[in-house]
């Protein structure tokens, strides 16, 4: 098989620490639970010592132990996967990831800025749930021979398909416009409004369209519509915009 842990990325993080993700090879269809660890060196070669004990069924974790980064530090970072007995390994990257290291840093103090500007005046804590687009299928509702499914308010994978259908919560700031009402056609509804919201906030993690956005004032949900990048470096999100519409009271994702 090819390589299980896929498109592993070290990102800063706005409170002086690390923040890791990783993808899963998309033929990799063995059953949970995944346990990750994120496992730390001072030589590519080991010895290993795991950072973040066990992550069940997720695809983030944050390191917060660093704080300002020694400038003689020389580290190498790796995620391992146990599945019952078998074991697959990462690549080995360090711990700027595609950044070098002065972009990592003022990446890093972007996002700071970006986070206390909204804790002081402009925004509101919020919770993300990012939906998966791998690991196994469902075996409530997608059909093992023609992989289409069945049930699209599945009570397991909520219509996204996988066993597992979103990871998260990841606590995150976030500042939302002012809502507008657009129309829209359903066929079976017929024309009917629905709240649409731009939201703003530090791209960790990264949010793509339907994901999930909570306010955690209210526990009001939002599908994301639209994800875009108004800030980067090196072709690296800092900041997004999203454009979210609100999710009715009756919607599933408010069972997560």
């Amino acid at each position: 098989m090819d390589q299980v842990i896929t498109r592993l990325h070290v990102f800063p993080d706005y409170s002086d620490g690390f923040v890791f993700s990783w993808e899963i090879n998309g033929s990799f269809n063995v059953r949970p639970p995944w346990i990750f660890h994120v496992e730390e060196s001072s030589s590519p070669a080991g010895p290993w010592e795991d950072i973040s004990g066990p992550v069940v069924d997720r695809f983030y974790f944050k390191d917060k132990r660093h704080g300002l980064i020694n400038k003689s530090a020389v580290l190498y970072f790796r995620v391992v996967l146990n599945v019952g007995d078998e074991t697959y390994f990462s690549s080995v990257l360090q711990p700027y990831g595609d950044l070098g290291k002065k972009d990592f840093l003022i990446a890093r103090e972007v996002m700071r800025r970006e986070v206390l500007h909204m804790k002081g005046m402009a925004g509101t804590a919020g919770r993300l749930f990012i939906r998966n687009t791998f690991g196994p299928s469902c075996t409530k509702c997608v059909d093992p021979i023609t992989h289409e499914i069945r049930d699209s308010d599945c009570p397991v994978c909520m219509g996204t398909r996988k066993l597992n259908p979103y990871s998260g919560p990841f606590d995150a700031w976030m500042s939302f416009s002012q809502d507008a009402n657009h129309e829209m056609q359903d066929d079976g509804l017929g024309t009917f409004e629905h709240k649409v919201f731009e939201v703003r906030l530090v791209a960790n993690p990264v949010v793509k369209k339907n994901d999930i956005i909570v306010d955690t004032a209210t526990d009001k949900r939002y599908y994301v519509n639209k994800a875009t990048v108004a800030a980067e470096i090196r072709r690296i999100p800092l900041v997004q915009v999203l454009v979210v519409k609100e999710a009715p009271i009756s919607d599933k994702i408010y069972e997560l």
